[in-house]
């Protein structure tokens, strides 16, 4: 609910300014709160998969696929949004591999 309240907020803020700085600052805000709301949505996921969704698993292989491997997924995709939703630490990123 707090991620959906920012982005709109971000919106409507978007509508009244308009200049080069406000953009850029918009821009970086947008893709915090995009990050954010990302890693949120993986997480809730991992906790769903954990706490609910492993109870109903038929075997031990299913219920280690719904609590470790999950676990172990959500918090290297973690990592990765931050790369993709971060300007900053991809421009650092390409630095190092280029």
């Amino acid at each position: 609910i707090m991620d959906v309240s920012a982005i709109l907020r971000i919106h409507c803020i978007a509508v009244k300014h308009v200049d080069a700085a406000s953009l850029k600052r918009r821009s970086r805000q947008r893709n915090l709160v995009y990050q954010a709301a990302l890693q949120g949505i993986f997480f809730i996921t991992e906790l769903i998969t954990y706490f609910l969704v492993s109870q109903y698993s038929q075997n031990k292989w299913q219920a280690f696929a719904f609590t470790s491997v999950w676990w172990c997924l959500v918090n290297g995709m973690d990592g990765f949004i931050v790369l993709v939703c971060n300007r900053d630490f991809r421009g650092r990123l390409l630095k190092l591999i280029a």
